[in-house]
Order: structure tokens, then C-alpha cells, then sequence
């Protein structure tokens, strides 16, 4: 089309008493409609970060929209609609940052991935990724994570959390970091100056640095040892031979099991006949009665953590406090509640650790190659870390840079049992290694995980799980 042929139509439209419209329909859908409704009258709460991701099947190619010249690529041909969409709820954008990826295949002749970060008058952040599903079911490696690859992600992460800032969506927590030297707060966002920002990455590169020590020889084989990691919902009854909710009897049958054969790891199974919030109460329960190698794993809920938190003390252990970044340079707001609240238990018994949960899913809440993936994960744990250390000097959040794992971009999940799982983890050893300045000699894969992708117990999950662990032993 071109410009004068959109006057033409809007000519037409005229003379006939007809409509037109720019092909933005998804605000017209009632699903669509309702959620846009439910966030303007704020019932979902106020909009501060959202995420998209969007790849175009099979059907497109051999049409007009597979040419830069006929469709201006995969932004404008199926980006527009997210954008449009997201400006419907959230209002006009003042911020824009974009980057376009390589163009690997014959499919079309323009860039495959685009990445896009919008920043909304409201202060909202919305990252979106669009890209081609032929190609791109999951991401491809032909990239050598250099050095230099690996300072231009250290790069990125710093401008990140100057230009884009991190979502600090908690006024009890801004109000604690208002004023430290080298954070500006703007509606509800927090940005860091680049030299602050720099000396706190210098100083965690440094640090790993001193502790990583290059591989030179194989693991010998006989290191090798069984460990569960369950946290599964259903379990496969013996006596009926049907996939069912798990029991507390379920769980305490488990944990026999596994102390028969001395194995330790997670928890197998979590009780759903309980209700949900004592389902991890009685995790910890019945765990840390019948065994030392079984451990639980977290609390589901903020109301479970005092309980959880007292248990911990009279076992003697550490509790632990988890910061959620839900999406993109977005911390959860009720995380730091916590904190705050278990502050002073902290300062006084020392025997709480903080830390973050940043998952690297790749394609969904990350962006969809590995050094994109490490490049947000590392502003965002780093973002983490220097507010807490700002906050109190004495909190050490670790930094993550990590290229993510393998997900299943048609159900949005995790693509556990994916032979590719491996080499995500092959990868991820080169990140760190290229970034603390040293050649790791030998590789070592540190554990070989027998998941699943599929729901049923059947042909897919043997095959996975052979496959997974055929290319562990290798």
C-alpha cells in the first residue's frame, strides 16, 4: 500500500457511509475488552509491568507479509497489535528502546527477533518479543559467547537500569532507599546512576573472579549420585495404576522409600488434600520428622511464613526469604514486604538468608536468545542487590547472570525433559566463565535432570527421560 491508496480508501469509506479502521482488532474481542476493562477500573490492582511474547506460524510463509517491502517486518505485522493493545490499557508510550536480532533463515528478509521495551506516561514497563515460530521453536546457538559478547551484556544491563529502571512497586521500601546517593525515583520506578551502578558490577566480577577456578579433568564416574526433585502435585497410584492428587500418606511413603535406598534431594510429592495454606506447613512437617536428606523447599504463601519461620528456628536452620521478580525489571511487591517485616528478626537472630527468584524462561518472561536472557537477569539481580545493600550494607544478595533453560513457547512452561537442557547448561558455564575472565579446559555437567514435558505417564516421557539421561552419561 501506499499513501495515496489509504486516501483513496478513506475517500471511498466517505462516499459509501462505510467504516474503516487500522486492523487493530484484538482491543474488540470481548476476552481482550474485559481485561483492559478490569485494569482501567484498577479491580486487578494498578498496572506496573507487562510481558509479550509473540511468534507466527507456518502459515504465514509464501505470503506478502514474509517481505520487509509488503509488511515492514515482524514488529509491524504482529507487534502492532500487542502495542496497540497495551496502549488501550495502559495510555500513550513516552519511552522507546528496540533491538533488532539477525536474520538466519530464507523464510523472510527481515530480522527474525525483535525486542522492544515501551515505558508508559503511567510509569508501566512493557518488554515484548516477536519473532517467527518456523525458525525460532527454540532458540539457536550458532553464537560463540565471547569475551567481548559477554561486555556488551554488562553494558546493556547498566543502561537498563539507568534509561529503564527498575519497577519498586512498595512505597514502605521507596521510602527506606529515598535520598541514597546514586538512585533517582521517579513514579514508582527506580534508576541507576551508571558509575553506581558499574562500581557494584566491578566489585561482583571481581569477587567471582578470585573463586572460579578453570576445570582441567573430567569428573570420574563414580561421583555420580541419585537425588530427588519432586514438588509434583499427582502421583501414579501402585494399587490402581491411576495418576491421582497426592496425600500426606503419599508423601510420608515417598520419603520411606528414598531413606531406604539413601537418597536424598526435595521433597517428592506435596499434599493436595490439605487446605493450600497448610499444604507446605505439612511439607515441612512431615519432611523434617522423617528424614535428614529429604528437605523441603519454600513457602507458597506470606501468611505461611511465620509458622515456617518458627519452625526453622526450632530445628536449628536457616530460613529462607525469596525476592520474586515476576517480569521484567519488576520486583514483587509483596517480597519486600516480607523483608521489611522480618527485618528486625534478621538483625537480631542472623539466621535468615535473602535471596531472588529470577527465572530464566526463556521466550516468556526472558528474552529469547541465552545472552539476552543473562543480559536481563543480570540487571535484575544486580538492580536487587545494590537497593539491599543500599538499604542495609549488611545484606548480600547474590547477582545471577544466567542464560536461562530450555521452555515449551506453545504452553508457555518449562520444557523439562528437553535434550536441549543440556546444552543450556553448556552454555550458561561459558557465560560465567568468559565474564570472570577465564578458559574452563574441561566441561563438567554439574547434574543431569530425568523431567518430563509430557503430562501423562506414556511414550514421550520415556524418551525424554532416556534421552536426558543417555546425554548425562555422555
Amino acid at each position: 500500500l501506499t499513501a495515496n491508496d489509504c486516501y483513496d480508501m478513506i475517500e471511498a469509506a466517505r462516499r459509501n457511509g462505510v467504516k474503516l479502521m487500522v486492523g487493530h482488532k484484538r482491543r474488540l474481542r470481548p476476552q481482550y475488552a474485559k481485561v483492559a476493562a478490569l485494569a482501567r477500573a484498577g479491580e486487578m490492582g494498578r498496572p506496573v509491568a507487562i510481558n509479550i511474547s509473540g511468534w507466527h506460524g507456518e502459515e504465514w510463509w509464501g505470503r506478502w507479509w514474509t517481505c520487509k517491502e509488503s509488511c515492514g517486518g515482524t514488529l509491524h505485522a504482529g507487534g502492532a497489535h500487542d502495542i496497540d493493545y497495551m496502549r488501550f490499557i495502559l495510555g500513550e508510550v513516552d519511552w522507546v528502546y528496540a533491538v533488532q536480532g539477525p536474520t538466519p533463515g530464507t523464510s523472510t528478509d527481515y530480522a527474525d527477533i525483535i525486542a522492544v521495551v515501551l515505558r508508559f506516561g503511567s510509569g508501566a514497563i512493557r518488554p515484548l518479543w516477536t519473532g517467527n515460530i518456523v525458525e525460532y521453536v527454540y532458540p539457536t546457538y550458532g553464537i560463540d559467547l565471547t569475551p567481548q559478547l559477554m561486555e556488551q551484556c554488562c553494558d546493556t544491563a547498566v543502561r537498563l537500569l539507568d534509561e529503564v529502571g527498575f519497577a519498586v512497586p512498595n512505597e514502605r521500601f521507596l521510602k527506606r532507599v529515598q535520598g541514597k546517593p546514586g538512585l533517582r525515583i521517579d513514579g514508582g520506578r527506580v534508576h541507576f546512576d551508571p558509575t553506581l551502578t558499574r562500581e557494584y558490577l566491578d566489585r561482583f566480577i571481581a569477587s567471582q573472579a578470585s573463586k572460579r577456578q578453570p576445570a582441567t579433568e573430567p569428573v570420574p564416574a563414580t561421583e555420580w549420585r541419585v537425588q530427588i526433585n519432586g514438588y509434583s502435585m499427582n502421583v501414579l497410584d501402585i494399587e490402581t495404576e491411576e495418576i491421582r492428587l497426592a496425600t500426606c500418606r503419599d508423601l510420608q511413603d515417598l520419603i520411606k522409600l528414598a531413606n531406604s535406598f539413601g537418597i536424598g534431594g526435595y521433597y517428592p510429592c506435596m499434599p493436595q488434600y490439605l487446605p493450600p495454606l497448610m499444604r507446605a506447613i505439612a511439607c515441612f512437617k512431615i519432611c523434617w520428622e522423617m528424614s535428614e536428606n529429604i528437605q523441603p523447599y519454600d513457602y507458597q504463601h506470606p501468611a505461611q511464613i511465620p509458622y515456617v519461620y518458627e519452625m526453622h528456628q526450632g530445628m536449628g536452620r536457616r530460613f529462607e526469604i525469596g525476592l520474586v521478580v515476576p517480569s521484567g525489571l519488576c520486583v514483587d511487591p509483596a517480597s519486600l514486604d516480607i523483608v521489611l517485616d522480618f527485618y528486625a528478626d534478621w538483625k537480631n537472630n542472623r539466621d535468615i538468608n535473602f535471596t531472588v527468584l529470577d527465572y530464566g524462561m526463556i521466550g516468556i518472561i526472558k528474552p529469547v536468545t541465552v545472552i539476552g536472557c543473562a543480559t536481563m537477569t543480570l540487571a535484575e539481580t544486580l538492580g536487587l542487590h545494590i537497593l539491599l545493600n543500599l538499604f542495609d550494607p549488611e545484606i548480600d544478595l547474590s547477582v545471577s547472570l544466567y542464560g536461562g533453560s530450555p521452555t515449551d513457547l506453545r504452553n508457555a512452561c518449562w520444557a523439562f525433559g528437553s535434550p536441549r537442557g543440556h546444552l543450556f547448561r553448556y552454555l550458561n558455564s561459558r557465560t560465567g566463565a568468559h565474564l570472570f575472565s577465564y578458559e574452563p579446559q574441561v566441561y563438567r555437567s554439574g547434574r543431569v535432570l530425568l523431567e518430563t514435558s509430557s503430562s501423562a505417564v506414556d511414550e514421550q516421557a520415556i524418551m525424554e527421560k532416556m534421552a536426558c539421561g543417555l546425554l548425562g552419561a555422555m
